[in-house]
């Protein structure tokens, strides 16, 4: 770069952009100070170069998704065992390097994966249990650098876990009891427990009289859901009372239809009560 100053000058402020889009290229420049040298001598100034360096730092990329973890404590992510599960990442840096930046995936398994930009998803399956420590390294094109580590853990698929598997879910095994896989309006927790013995517009529970007593009736148990999920009865005599659970026991009776279950009270119940159902994974 080559600066000339005019007779009398004494000062220039040099300004320059980086195509980088560093923040550096948003200050108000710097300023040059010539030498006051000889007028007599001054000609051999004009043809001589003193050269100047002007250097920019490139900042790092910065990951905001995941998160590094304490290695030896808890798993960022728990998941099952052969089913895939969605990784996703979200990544900061200088707007000009956000397209480019290059992300590497070590999953701890030997299994790694390339990609690329500031934000995405995929998914990966881990075929055995155990913990597997996944690093993600993400570089820009000047050479930034960051990368992370993290704990996973794969559990074997049994249970609630198998189900949702089988139907390629993935994800906490508590968030997913809760969700509608099929967009049926019935949570994942009932189709798991009650099965193919859930009847549509039928209720997930209501109140009979069986021989003048009460009697409260429910979907049929799916049968494998033994340890994983339980049906328990909750009465209040008023909605704002606190809560108690009802003992009952199965009532097998020669009108209960073959996809329901009967559950008898075990114990005197109020006149006036209010019951709920209530689906509890394990």
């Amino acid at each position: 770069m080559l600066v000339i100053f005019a007779p009398g000058e004494t000062q220039k402020v040099v300004r320059f952009s980086a195509r980088d889009g560093t923040e550096a290229s948003r200050y108000n420049g710097f300023a040059v100070t010539p030498s006051v040298i000889d007028p007599a001598s001054a000609v051999a100034h004009y043809t001589s170069v003193e050269p100047g360096i002007l250097s920019l730092r490139n900042a790092p990329p910065i990951i905001h998704t995941p998160a590094a973890s304490d290695l030896q404590g808890d798993p960022v992510y728990t998941m099952t065992q052969g089913c895939p599960f969605t990784f996703t990442w979200l990544v900061s840096d200088v707007r000009d390097d956000l397209a480019s930046l290059q992300l590497k995936w070590y999953f701890g398994d030997g299994g790694t994966l390339s990609v690329t930009g500031a934000t995405g998803a995929f998914t990966h399956a881990y075929l055995s249990t155990g913990d597997f420590i996944v690093t993600l390294v993400v570089i820009d094109k000047d050479g930034g650098y960051r990368d992370i580590r993290f704990k996973v853990r794969t559990i074997a698929a049994t249970g609630f876990a198998l189900w949702a598997a089988q139907r390629g879910l993935s994800g906490y095994p508590h968030d997913l009891f809760a969700l509608d896989w099929n967009g049926d309006g019935i949570a994942n927790g009932f189709e798991y427990a009650f099965g193919d013995n859930l009847t549509n517009g039928a209720p997930l529970m209501s109140i009979r009289l069986v021989d003048g007593a009460p009697v409260i009736e429910t979907p049929r148990r799916a049968a494998g859901t033994t340890g994983d999920a339980f049906v328990t009865v909750q009465a209040c005599t008023n909605l704002l009372a606190n809560q108690w659970n009802v003992p009952t026991g199965p009532l097998n009776h020669p009108a209960k239809p073959g996809n329901r279950d009967w559950y008898a009270p075990l114990v005197e119940v109020p006149g006036r009560a209010f019951f709920r159902l209530r689906v509890q994974l394990e």
